[in-house]
């Protein structure tokens, strides 16, 4: 397979900080800058933003309706006075914590 012969060349302006950031990128990936580059190009987005407001939106959604849920079963804790939550219900809850860190840790990364 016989590749194009790259002529164009592109000037870009970053801030010190910018450049560092992306040379230290291209070398984490084994690449030089020009390669790091053309691989970050050539890759499509993971998704578009109007996906991206979706998916929070759906995210929002789902995790009201899990507070929902939750509400219902303190509700019905309360109304017969249980003062133990059963084992499925404290496992539940375990799992529910940690889905919801792990998404509070993916949007405060950006």
């Amino acid at each position: 397979m016989r590749t194009e012969k790259r002529t164009e060349i592109l000037l870009v302006r970053l801030t010190k900080k910018e450049k560092e950031s992306l040379n230290q990128l291209a070398k984490e990936n084994g690449q030089n800058v020009s390669s790091y580059v053309r691989t970050i190009l050539a890759r499509p987005p993971d998704v578009t933003r109007k996906e991206f407001e979706e998916i929070n939106l759906r995210l929002v959604y789902e995790i009201n309706k899990i507070g929902v849920n939750i509400n219902q079963i303190a509700k019905k804790y309360n109304e017969y006075r249980l003062t133990k939550a059963s084992r499925d219900v404290t496992d539940g809850m375990k799992e529910i914590r940690k889905l919801l860190n792990e998404v509070i840790r993916t949007f405060h990364s950006d």
